[in-house]
């Protein structure tokens, strides 16, 4: 109890504004008056040891010491911080190395201050920490320790050096040394990885002659604005280097290079934390689905263009999304009339050609022109929905497997081959045609393709504003060019 210790500065011998030097200083006397094994079988001394010990535990620990002169012995009673007792000292914030060097230095014999300080000392073979209390210190104990010893490598036998090499001499200082062979920067790895892909498993080269020629050149590469001045930069200027030495076959590395554009916040500003202005996509995610995050980023705007994001514009290819769903209702097993097989191939030679354009904005509103179609049907064919779920799964994978399946179709629908489409049958059997008097344009008319010329030119003659603007003159010729205008002049 706190009544029954005495006062650590009291212990010690100090006053209680002693600095931290003296502190040290008398627990260290005492502590090599008091030790029990200069004192074997004195309780007197023991116990004073143990009163020192646990009076510098505290003293030397600023915080502690601050405590103590707060509340005395109370602040380390029920736990409260301090030094608990003989057996839970804390040592952490004092230094007891020259303490404990002078102890059992002058108990066992040469102590540090006994060894010459550039005298020989041998190292230790195997080094390993554990802590200990301080009882466990002075009276001794015994501990379990897990020691990794130094075997012998297998690979270098000691030496340093890497598998298929041998330890070298120094030229200069005739020492031992090892070659080191990892001198590139470290742009380098990543301005030629595109050509271990063509030969990843050969440890003999990093391509073979075979392979390069087979692969090579990389058809197209995409990435960021920033790779045009970094990785474009190194890559080309590392292939030509392989060139020059008859490593690799072409000139250059890539025969099609692009940048994907940004996407910036809808106030025009870049995106970024500290703007507060960064869209999550998992918010996205969870409320409007992937398909629809999907796709709006290939609708947002051209693939190499900077973009803003627009809230707007999502919603509305969330309904569009919701309408491709929905058309599923006013499906049947119904023949494709000319007019749907027109719309239907003129998809998809558009949707397949802006696709390897990468014009991915352009390929959505193909689609939606064609949804917006089959809308307006009161029974859509089979043909026509499951052509559209094919060329939709690029840009909503999720909605187009999982309408694939409600339709009966066995299988992934990325399994699936590509639709194809005809050229012909999306050809338009009419055509508009510009009605001019003296060049001038006065309406349009539609005919079929085609026509005769007959046709176009009493179609044009009946317009009710090409009547006003002849009212009272003479027709001298009408000039027909097929499919395109019909110039009246007057």
């Amino acid at each position: 109890m706190a009544e029954n210790k005495r006062d650590y500065y009291e212990v010690l011998g100090v006053d209680r504004g002693a600095d931290e030097a003296t502190i040290k200083k008398a627990y260290r006397q005492l502590a090599k008056k008091y030790h029990p094994d200069m004192n074997p079988g004195d309780k007197e001394a023991e116990k004073k040891f143990k009163e020192a010990s646990e009076a510098y535990a505290v003293l030397s620990d600023a915080e502690k010491r601050r405590q103590y002169d707060q509340f005395g012995h109370a602040a380390f009673e029920q736990g409260g911080g301090g030094a608990g007792g003989f057996g839970g000292f804390d040592f952490n914030g004092g230094d007891m190395g020259d303490i404990f060097g002078d102890i059992f230095g002058d108990l066992f014999g040469g102590g540090r201050s006994r060894r010459a300080n550039n005298g020989p000392m041998k190292g230790a073979n195997v080094r390993t920490a554990v802590r200990i209390t301080f009882e466990e210190a002075v009276f001794g104990c015994e501990k379990q320790l897990d020691l990794n010893l130094k075997d012998e490598c297998t690979t270098c036998h000691g030496t340093g050096a890497k598998p298929g090499t041998s330890p070298e001499t120094c030229p200069k200082c005739g020492g031992k040394a090892r070659r080191e062979t990892d001198v590139m920067p470290n742009w380098a790895g990543s301005s030629w990885y595109f050509l271990r892909y063509c030969d990843p498993h050969n440890d003999r080269e990093f391509a073979s002659k075979e392979a390069l020629d087979y692969w090579m050149n990389v058809d197209w590469y995409n990435g960021g604005m920033e790779h045009t001045t970094l990785h474009l930069l190194y890559s080309r200027f590392w292939h030509k280097f392989l060139y020059d030495l008859g490593l690799v076959p072409t000139k250059e590395p890539y025969k099609k290079r692009t940048s994907h554009g940004m996407i910036l916040a809808a106030n025009g500003e870049k995106m970024s934390k500290s703007r507060g202005n960064v869209i999550n996509p998992d918010d996205i995610v969870n409320s409007y689905g992937a398909d629809t995050f999907r796709m709006y980023e290939m609708f947002i705007g051209p693939f190499d263009q900077v973009a803003m994001w627009s809230d707007e514009s999502l919603m509305g290819v969330y309904r569009f999304v919701g309408k491709i769903y929905g058309l599923m209702k006013k499906t049947a097993p119904v023949e494709a009339s000319a007019a749907d097989l027109r719309a239907m191939h003129k998809c998809i030679l558009e949707v397949s050609e802006r696709i390897d354009q990468m014009r991915f904005n352009t390929a959505v509103s193909s689609l939606m022109t064609y949804v917006n179609y089959m809308s307006g049907l009161e029974q859509i064919p089979n043909q026509l929905y499951l052509t559209l779920l094919k060329l939709i799964s690029p840009f909503a994978p999720h909605l187009a497997e999982e309408m694939w399946a409600r339709m009966g179709q066995d299988g992934l629908i990325v399994a699936e081959s590509w639709p194809e489409g005809d050229p012909k049958l999306a050809e338009e059997d009419t055509v508009t045609m510009a009605v001019q008097i003296c060049g001038k344009m006065r309406g349009t008319i539609e005919v079929k393709k085609d026509a005769p010329q007959a046709e176009a030119e009493a179609k044009a003659l009946a317009l009710d504003n090409v009547v006003r603007q002849l009212e009272g003159r003479e027709v001298k010729k009408i000039i027909v060019v097929p499919n395109r205008i019909v110039n009246i002049v007057a």
